[in-house]
């Protein structure tokens, strides 16, 4: 399935993942393909009049997923000179030296793919350096979709976290809805979703009319399994395991004084959540005190607490309204000593 992409680039600019650099931008875009077929898959360049006369950049993607073919040497906008190296590692150079300034928007290169394998993988736009100015290297990532050969297109994962983390002796609760799988062609009411846990030590249930997971754990502290099975009405299946992390409770004893024994950050609650959480800490004597929230680029996205903190047991809320979904990592530092956990929020 090959296709040129063709772009209003007016639009382009609120709807694709964009690194800005002064007037100028590299733009990536979701895709979609079939298994075994070819993408020919556009980059694109948002100029607002500057003087574009080199350009380096770095795209990222998956080796299991995708197969790099090669690129075209043909801009839509200029007569270019395009290098690439390094294409069998997952990781794509490109440079372009213009014969003369370009100053419109256009198509940098085409990339060949082949996608080897159905299900949703992601392109990252690692880093760029437009002309001699300072490399902009806050990675962006767009989508492609593989879809299976022939007319039905197995259900495939929206949202789905790798691990869950909960307490022992703890229930958590989430929801399977269209925002954790979904299907091309049938409506998710219509999808058979299968849930079983390993080890049976740990209880799980699944309510197919509401979606409902429950689990629930008693003494048991270590990892468990949670399996998901869905399928679709004309025989298409998506297989997933999410890992069950499940921690020793925290202690509440305390000394002579009635204040707390040790240092101690505990798991969020609930987690997963939307769109807020509650993140407890325990500190054993009072001092200045920060917890902080980062996503997994480490890109610092909340200051929750900078301040003297007294001696005891805390609580702080964390709202993340404004946050995509996804995995992040809070972080309690505490009279040198640090400690980090991680949570899952789900819109």
């Amino acid at each position: 399935m090959q296709k040129f992409l063709s772009i209003v680039f007016v639009i382009a600019v609120a709807l694709f993942p964009i690194l800005v650099s002064g007037q100028a931008s590299v733009v990536i875009a979701d895709e979609t393909t079939i298994i075994g077929e070819r993408l020919l898959y556009s980059v694109e360049l948002i100029n607002e009049g500057e003087n574009v006369t080199g350009l380096n950049f770095q795209i990222s993607f998956d080796t299991l997923a995708l197969d790099y073919v090669g690129i075209s040497e043909t801009s839509t906008m200029s007569d270019t000179v395009l290098s690439i190296a390094n294409g069998s590692d997952g990781l794509l150079r490109f440079s372009l030296a213009s014969t003369y300034p370009i100053q419109s928007s256009g198509t940098i290169v085409f990339v060949e793919f082949i996608g080897k394998k159905t299900g949703d993988t992601n392109l990252s736009l690692v880093e760029y350096r437009i002309n001699e100015e300072a490399i902009v290297d806050e990675a962006t990532e767009a989508k492609i979709r593989v879809f299976a050969e022939g007319g039905n297109q197995p259900p495939f994962a929206v949202s789905i976290p790798d691990t869950l983390v909960l307490f022992s002796g703890d229930t958590l609760q989430f929801t399977i809805d269209e925002t954790v799988f979904a299907d091309a062609e049938d409506a998710f009411d219509s999808l058979d979703i299968q849930v079983n846990l390993e080890p049976q030590v740990v209880f799980g249930t699944y309510d197919p009319e509401t979606g409902l997971v429950t689990i629930t754990t008693a003494d048991f502290v270590g990892f468990a399994t949670l399996s998901i099975r869905v399928e679709d009405t004309n025989g298409g299946v998506f297989e997933e395991s999410i890992v069950i992390d499940i921690q020793m409770g925290v202690s509440n004893e305390l000394d002579g004084n009635n204040q707390p024994i040790q240092f101690d950050l505990a798991q969020n609650y609930p987690n997963p959540f939307n769109p807020t959480t509650n993140i407890s800490f325990t500190l054993p004597s009072s001092g200045f005190t920060q917890l902080e929230v980062f996503n997994l680029q480490g890109q610092k996205v909340a200051t929750l607490l900078k301040s003297r903190v007294t001696a005891g047991n805390h609580t702080v809320t964390f709202d993340a309204s404004a946050l995509a979904s996804g995995i992040y990592i809070y972080r309690l530092t505490s009279s040198a000593k640090v400690q980090t956990k991680k949570m899952l929020l789900i819109k």
